[in-house]
């Protein structure tokens, strides 16, 4: 499984119903009851919100994003999805992942080259 974090942005002003709140939340609670929803909200300063979504691949979180009422009825106009490489004790914070290991080898050519 895959974690993918979603941005929500460009909310349409005055948008939102009591009905497609219901809607949206209903939804949420749907993809938290399969287990594909690990953390969602809105911004604190009310100019957007963020969905972490548990899935098998980016289609899957695309699909399940578009479901969103939020986005199926134009509320947030744009989004970015990203699909995040989760840094935890169980995986030692991902120091022995290919990508940290390209991204110091990297470095360290680039340090080698400049000397």
């Amino acid at each position: 499984m895959s974690c993918f974090l979603v941005l929500l942005s460009d909310k349409k002003a005055n948008g939102l119903t009591p009905e497609l709140l219901l809607a949206h939340v209903h939804h949420l609670q749907q993809l938290s009851a399969a287990g594909q929803l690990r953390f969602c909200g809105p911004y604190a300063d009310n100019q957007g919100a963020m969905l972490l979504l548990q899935c098998t691949d980016r289609q899957q979180a695309e699909q399940l994003l578009l479901a969103d009422p939020f986005i199926h009825a134009g509320y947030y106009k744009q989004y970015q999805l990203q699909e995040v490489l989760e840094a935890n004790p169980a995986n030692h914070w991902l120091l022995q992942e290919g990508q940290t290991i390209n991204n110091l080898t990297a470095n360290k050519a680039a340090i080698n080259a400049a000397e």
